[in-house]
């Protein structure tokens, strides 16, 4: 009989030592939860998305043939500027880039950047290597100036950029604009862009371009007219003759 009551009492010591350590273990688990532990969360609802569109209405081409670089025809309708260069006759193209945004919200300023950007899509036969900058002058495969002239006034294949739109504002009123986004310059005056870019095809027109809308019903929109022209000079330009100069404008670089 003692023999029984020794282990029966040995069973329950056992039990009580069990619990007693289960139960100091849960007590340290326990004290060091933070169960009071908070996390800021700020949560910003839009009723609709941002819808940044671009659009264009094709590519800018020139074909410089010999017929049309002899003097006898390039006084023939063209116009002639101050230093008594002429634009050769049908030598002047054009298209257009329009850019459109509606907001995340009515009365808050949703804004994206881009970059303006030409890619050459021409044929680059009989074009020399690209080179580095000469006092910025870019020389590429697919044009080369006549001369080496370094100034910034020279003419022979130049871009401008217009732009005209509105920005819808407070109370979905629309703010009308006018702007020169780029005077008309030569082509290899324009820098290359930096990334992503073989044998400087893509130059950079206007970077860091921005469109702001308040509403999310109507598109604030920038509309682009790009214009391309290419000069007859008093100087030999046999080596541009009968080549097709062709490039298109979009943007790169979105960010809303």
């Amino acid at each position: 009989m003692e023999k029984k009551n020794t282990i029966l009492l040995t069973i329950v010591a056992i039990a009580t030592l069990l619990v007693t350590v289960i139960g100091a273990t849960f007590a340290y688990f326990a004290s060091n939860v933070n169960t009071d532990a908070k996390v800021g969360v700020n949560v910003n609802t839009s009723n609709k998305q941002a819808s940044f569109i671009a659009t264009s209405n094709g590519s800018l081409d020139i074909n410089v043939e010999s017929y049309m670089m002899q003097q006898a025809d390039a006084g023939d309708g063209s116009t002639t500027t101050s230093n008594n260069e002429n634009i050769a006759k049908n030598l002047t193209t054009s298209a257009t880039l329009n850019v459109s945004l509606t907001g995340t919200d009515d009365e808050k300023n949703t804004t994206c950047t881009y970059d303006l950007i030409y890619t050459w899509t021409g044929s680059d036969t009989n074009f020399s290597n690209p080179g580095s900058s000469n006092n910025g002058i870019y020389p590429s495969k697919y044009y080369v100036r006549t001369n080496n002239s370094n100034s910034t006034g020279f003419k022979e294949l130049t871009i401008e950029v217009d732009a005209t739109g509105a920005y819808v504002g407070d109370n979905s009123d629309e703010r009308g604009f006018s702007a020169v986004i780029l005077k008309e310059k030569n082509i290899d005056e324009l820098a290359p862009q930096t990334t992503n870019n073989q044998d400087n095809k893509i130059l950079v027109l206007k970077a860091g371009e921005t469109i702001t809308s308040q509403s999310t019903t109507q598109a604030s929109h920038v509309d682009y007219q790009i214009t391309v022209r290419f000069y007859n000079l008093g100087s030999q330009q046999d080596n541009l003759m009968n080549k097709k100069f062709s490039g298109t404008v979009s943007v790169a670089n979105v960010k809303c």
